[in-house]
């Protein structure tokens, strides 16, 4: 490994990031559409065909003649949480780690920038 090496050194990462993003854009053809996108932007037929399809593939899958029926969905209490909250004494040692984590971070990015 000469000085070769050394003069494409900066651009191997990129190589390996133009790939990943090239096998990124490549799979996400196979991805089906959401049925919940789909509704929300009116298209209502093509929800129902994905949701048609999605069932017949489970029923496939597990051996179901007919799926079980949706429950309704359970409504978690949520609580109201204040700012000081982050400073309890079970999570206290992680919030002072992360905030020293995020100051050296943005020093490191910003000092190379």
């Amino acid at each position: 490994m000469g000085k070769e090496v050394g003069y494409y050194s900066f651009r191997i990462p990129l190589w390996f990031m133009g790939a990943a993003g090239i096998l990124v854009w490549l799979i996400r053809f196979r991805l089906k559409e959401s049925p919940r996108w789909l509704a929300t932007h009116g298209k209502m037929d093509q929800a129902k065909k994905m949701m048609d399809d999605i069932e017949a593939e489970v029923k496939r899958e597990t051996g179901l003649k007919e799926l079980p029926p949706v429950t309704d969905k359970i409504e978690a209490p949520v609580k109201v949480s204040a700012y000081k909250d982050i400073f309890a004494k079970d999570i206290r040692k992680t919030t002072i780690m992360m905030a020293i984590f995020m100051f050296f971070q943005s020093g490191i990015f910003y000092g190379f920038v």
